[in-house]
């Protein structure tokens, strides 16, 4: 009997030991898979809204360039921030359409747009990239000639589907005259 209680013991122990194991070897071998699935797709992910970003920063250009302030809002959020300085903050879509309205009416603005990176975040991401831009004035411009680069860091949210600035932080790498 004591044999009997012995062996039944060790297998039962046995039994216990790998069914251990393989429970611990499965959970590790599924959240492997996970954690390469989930970074798979979160790459993916990024890649897509990183090409939205920069349709929309193409598109940006095409409006400047063409003089179209009110079509800014497909861009940007109604409640738009944006800081550059010098400048009390901008602080709506109506007021940030109204400003280039006037700037664009001084003459032609074109800009080039570079991404350099994206953080995503369910729907918010963060861009950060160069600008580069020219302005020639038109006769009635107030504003002279310019040129001007720098680096920016935009917020964008998604909107009905749709990625648009809520912040726009550009910082210019001209000095102080």
């Amino acid at each position: 009997m004591k044999r009997t209680n012995f062996y039944f013991r060790k297998t039962l122990n046995s039994s216990l030991f790998f069914g251990l194991l393989i429970s611990i070897i499965s959970c590790t071998s599924v959240e492997n898979n996970n954690t390469a699935i989930t970074s798979e797709t979160q790459q993916k992910e990024l890649q897509e809204v990183t090409s939205k970003i920069k349709e929309q920063n193409s598109r940006f250009e095409r409006f400047y360039l063409n003089g179209q302030a009110d079509s800014l809002g497909l861009i940007l959020s109604e409640n738009v921030k944006q800081y550059i300085s010098h400048q009390a903050p901008t602080n709506s879509l109506n007021e940030y359409t109204e400003n280039n309205k006037q700037l664009m009416s001084f003459g032609n603005w074109e800009f080039v747009l570079t991404t350099e990176e994206v953080k995503l975040s369910g729907q918010m991401a963060v861009e950060r990239g160069k600008y580069k831009f020219t302005f020639t004035p038109n006769e009635e411009s107030p504003i002279p000639a310019t040129l001007d680069s720098g680096n920016y860091i935009a917020v964008w949210e998604k909107f009905d589907g749709n990625w648009k600035i809520v912040w726009d932080a550009p910082v210019t790498e001209i000095p102080l005259q």
